[in-house]
Parts: structure tokens; sequence; C-alpha cells
């Protein structure tokens, strides 16, 4: 009786796999962070283009002063959220970074397991030549001794 084929370190494939799995969620995590921080600046800076005062409107003086109050907060948010959209894109490309490292660990013993079967089934087939060549001489010997 032949054993079934068992990986010795079918335990640490099934947790690098599992980390793999993590990091990728992580990365679909910063990927949404990213887009939403973009998105953001985007509407920051729709803001400041209808923020724009007419070329023939007349304005009081606490009315442009409004304006301007409100085009200086506006410049500070753009300003503010370029900083959010950069740590979001390092932060990205760290997750990237860490699902390659998994993605590669995974992958090597992924490789080797499949090496290992491949293995066992070349030993299998062996040891089943080996058992049809014993039984077909041990055949022949038994029809050479019915006949004498």
């Amino acid at each position: 009786m032949v054993k079934k084929f068992r990986f010795r370190l079918e335990r640490v494939l099934q947790y690098r796999q599992m980390v793999k799995d993590e990091r990728i969620k992580a990365l679909l995590e910063k990927n949404a962070e990213l887009h939403e921080a973009n998105k953001k600046l985007e509407e920051l800076q729709a803001a400041v283009l209808m923020n724009k005062v007419a070329e023939n409107a007349t304005l009081a003086a606490h009315e442009i002063e409004l304006v301007a109050q409100y085009s200086q907060r506006l410049r500070e948010q753009i300003e503010h959220q370029n900083k959010t959209v950069a740590e979001a894109e390092n932060a990205v490309l760290e997750a990237r970074d860490n699902y390659i490292s998994a993605s590669k660990d995974s992958e090597s013993l992924e490789k080797l397991k499949n090496r290992k079967h491949d293995e066992y089934e070349d030993y299998l087939l062996k040891e089943e030549g080996k058992f049809l060549d014993e039984l077909s001489t041990q055949r022949i010997g038994y029809q050479n001794r019915s006949k004498e």
C-alpha cells in the first residue's frame, strides 16, 4: 500500500497564502483611499473654478472679502488634500510592495509543492512498474513450473 502524497510544508503554504490574501485586501483598501482622496481634490479644484467673480459684476467690499476668504480657504484645503493624496500614493506603493513580496513567498512554496508532487508521481510510476515486473516474473515462473 502506497502512502498518499503529503506536503510537509502545507501549513506554511496555507499561512503564506493567508498573508497574501490579507495583503491584497490591504492593497485594495489603500487604492480605495487614494481614489477618495483624488475625488475630494477634484471637488476642491472645481470649487475654486466656480468661485470666480464675473467680470461685469459689482460687489460690495464685504462680499469681495468673503470671496477672497473662501478662495484662501479653498487653496489651504487643496494644499492639505495634495499632501493627503501624496501620502495615499505612498501607502498604495507600500501595500503593493508588501503584496508582491507575499505573493512571491506563496508562489515559491506552491512551486515547491508542485515539484514534490511531480516527484511523488514519478515514484508511484516506478513502484507500479516494479510491481508489474515482479508480477509478470512470478507469472512466468508459475507457468514454467506448471508445464513441467
